[in-house]
This record gives structure tokens, sequence and C-alpha cells, in this order.
């Protein structure tokens, strides 16, 4: 926890203004995750602490923040194995004399876990290890810490707890799991696996019935949980504000990997990134920088989707839309990672795409149309961190009122590779 903190803490994710960053330096997150790796035993069944099987999340979710994807599922594999052998996914094996804290305790652990193996398997396409159909766990019980450490162990009824939200954040995940096997196999280019007919004919719910199904969850929740306030530094308001940062950013992950695995349009999903995009504007920069690391990855998900629509013809009026919404996810992108101590080259790779993309449609318009089109107005580095919010649109003249379309070259996408990476 302290390494995770360090490293947090290192890359301007502290909402509290009055904590010193320079004495949470010494010793360096590094230090302090190497110091928790050589503290858990390389043998995992001489002991089954539930410690190191938190610790090993712990240490996943740290190495997310150190952009070290190999490292992450190293750590979540470890923790895996822990289940495994001392089968956490199911509560009927847990220790009969533990006390109400320690089970909800597991408890948390356990679906935190689950999240972060959907996660991770939806932004670097691992295998989803902790199948919701093969759990056997509650989530955890809707009332506040001090809450369970009172004897009665019973809710103020006048309160919502924060787990109410954090509870709704793994209803997403688990309807997201279902979409996650759809999107890998979209992604695959050459597909080895044998199909089973009888299987792959099965009908999953359709996007629309899954996506009204989310629309309804999210109207049931509190209030509290839809509207992230700016900090107040009041602990417990801030909670319930970031969780309704982290609620929104996921449904909208949902949404994304939803519109990417259906059939459908490109406008559609122009609509639904831009809307994405809208959303994350809204929320207060603090609460962004607090979930973090994690967020790029998440964010990720809007460039793939584009870069595998450039397979297919476009006409240059959609590539417009297509071109505005990856330059405001660029500009995006160039502001959250200011602060990293990692820092990404996300945003500058994705204007040298869009860059490449512009110079190759003015070789077009010059090639078939000569004078008589319009020349296309073309991106420079370092454009965009001179406009305002970073969005550069095209003039109104630089779309030919004919709509041309265009075949891309599948080279010019060669290295449309969104794991970004960490310099």
């Amino acid at each position: 926890m302290c390494a995770l903190s360090a490293a947090r803490a290192r890359d301007g994710a502290l909402i509290r203004l009055s904590w010193d960053v320079s004495k949470l330096k010494d010793p360096t997150s590094e230090q302090l995750f190497q110091a928790a790796v050589d503290a858990i035993p390389g043998d995992v069944l001489a002991d089954q602490s539930f410690d190191y099987m938190r610790a090993s999340v712990l240490l996943s979710i740290t190495a997310i923040q150190y952009g070290s994807p190999q490292l992450m599922k190293y750590h979540l594999s470890r923790y895996h194995t822990y289940v495994a052998v001392g089968s956490l996914h199911d509560e009927l094996s847990w220790p009969a004399n533990i006390s109400g804290i320690e089970t909800e305790e597991r408890r948390r652990v356990f679906w935190s876990a689950y999240t972060l193996d959907v996660f991770t398997s939806v932004v670097w396409g691992g295998i989803i290890s902790s199948r919701e159909a093969s759990s056997n766990v509650a989530y955890p019980t809707e009332i506040d810490d001090n809450s369970l450490e009172s004897p009665s162990g019973q809710a103020d009824p006048s309160n919502v707890s924060w787990l109410r939200g954090w509870n709704y954040l793994t209803d997403m995940y688990r309807i997201l799991e279902y979409a996650a096997s759809d999107l890998q196999r979209s992604r695959a280019t050459v597909v080895k696996t044998p199909r089973i007919q009888a299987l792959q004919s099965y009908q999953s719910p359709s996007q629309a019935a899954v996506l009204d199904r989310i629309t309804a969850m999210y109207d049931d929740l509190p209030d509290i949980f839809k509207t992230a306030a700016p900090p107040t530094h009041d602990l417990r308001r801030d909670l319930y504000s970031f969780q309704a940062a982290n609620i929104a950013a996921t449904v909208q992950l949902v949404r994304m990997v939803y519109f990417s695995s259906d059939d459908s349009s490109l406008e559609q999903k122009c609509q639904v990134a831009s809307e994405v995009l809208t959303g994350f504007a809204s929320m207060p920069t603090a609460y962004l920088r607090a979930i973090s690391s994690p967020l790029f990855h998440h964010l990720a998900e809007i460039g793939r989707i584009f870069g595998a629509a450039f397979g297919s013809r476009m006409s240059t009026t959609l590539y417009h839309s297509v071109r505005s919404v990856l330059l405001d996810l660029a500009a995006f992108l160039a502001d959250l990672e200011k602060k990293l101590c990692c820092p990404t080259d996300a945003s500058k790779k994705l204007e040298s795409q869009v860059v490449r993309i512009d110079r190759f449609i003015h070789e077009q318009r010059q090639a078939l149309g000569g004078p008589s089109n319009p020349p296309l107005t073309l991106l420079a580095p370092g454009d965009l961190e001179n406009s305002e919010m970073g969005t550069v649109a095209l003039h109104e003249g630089d779309m030919d009122q004919q709509s041309l379309d265009i075949s891309f070259p599948p080279e010019l996408f060669e290295d449309w590779d969104w794991t970004f990476s960490f310099t």
C-alpha cells in the first residue's frame, strides 16, 4: 500500500493539497515495492496468508502505475494462484473462525481483484481468470467502516454508504466481462481456435438491451454518486465525489466496449466517444488525477475503436468527425499526463498519427482533383499544444462537398499500437 500511495502521490494524485509531497519521496515507491516483493514467500503452498493475497493485488495495481504490463500480469497471476489454492473464490471454504471484519476484507479484496482482472483483460487482451460464474462471494456489506467496528454492526439508515457506489462498479465490470470475449475476438487478425458452431451461434443480449439495463441501474443510484463535486477536503464528501467520477468513467468504458464489439456504425462510435470525452471534461481534474495511470489505458479503447475503423473506406466528411474525436482525445491525454513521473507518449503519438493521415488525404486530393478540390489544412506537430483546449478543427472549406471516399493503405497504421509506452 505504501508503494502504491507513493507512486500515486508522485504522479499528482493528491486531492488534499496540505500534504507535503517532498516528504513522500524517501523511500521511493520502487524501494517500497521491492521490500514488499522480498517479504512475500516464493512458495505459495507454504503460506496461504490473506495478507499475501492482498499484497499481490496491490503490487499488480502499482505495476500499472509504473507502466509495466508484464509486471502487472505477473503479480496478478500470483494472486490467482493464491485464490486457486486457498479457495478465496468461495465463501463456504473460508476459515470458520474469522471475524466479521475479516470477512468484509476478503469480500473487498476478491471483488477488487475481479474488477482489476476484467479491466486488464479489456486493455491488454489477457485471459479473465476470475469468471463471475465460478465465484461464490457476497458483495461487501454496504455499511461504513466505523459501523463495522461498532458492537451492533448496523449502519446509520440516514446515510448511504460509499460502498453502494463501489458495489455498483462491480456490477458494471460483471457486465463488461461478457463483452470482453467478443472484443478480443474482434481484435484478432488471425483466429487459431476452431469454432464450435453450436456455441458460436448462441445469441447474447442485444447491445440496446444491455445499454438500457446499464442506464436503469445508473438511474437507481442515489444522487450523491452522480455528481463529482470539486474537492472540499472533507474526506467523506470527497470520497463520494471520487466514487461518482469513477462510476462515470466505468460506465463510459462499458459503453465503449459494447459499441466496439457490436456492428455499430462509425458515426455511432464517434458519438459515443464524443460523449465520453465530454463527460470526462466535466469532472474535476483532481479526481481524474486520482484515478491516475489506469485512466490512460481506460481511454486507449477510444483509439482502438478508430484504429479498426480505418481498415475500410471512409468519406472525408466522416473522417472529419473521427479526426475531431482523436484530437480531443490527444488534448485530454496531454493535459492529464503533465504531472506523471513516468510520462507517456500517448498524446504525441496520437497527434503524429493524425498528421500522417492528414498528409495522405492531402496527397490523394491533389492526385485526384488538383486545384478543383480545396486543399486540406494540415495539422503541424505542436499545433495541438498551442490551441485552445487542444482542439484543431478543419476549416469549412477543407471538406469537399462531394465527400470523396478514401481507402487507407494498411501500412499507414502498422504502428497503431495502443499499449501506451512510458519513457
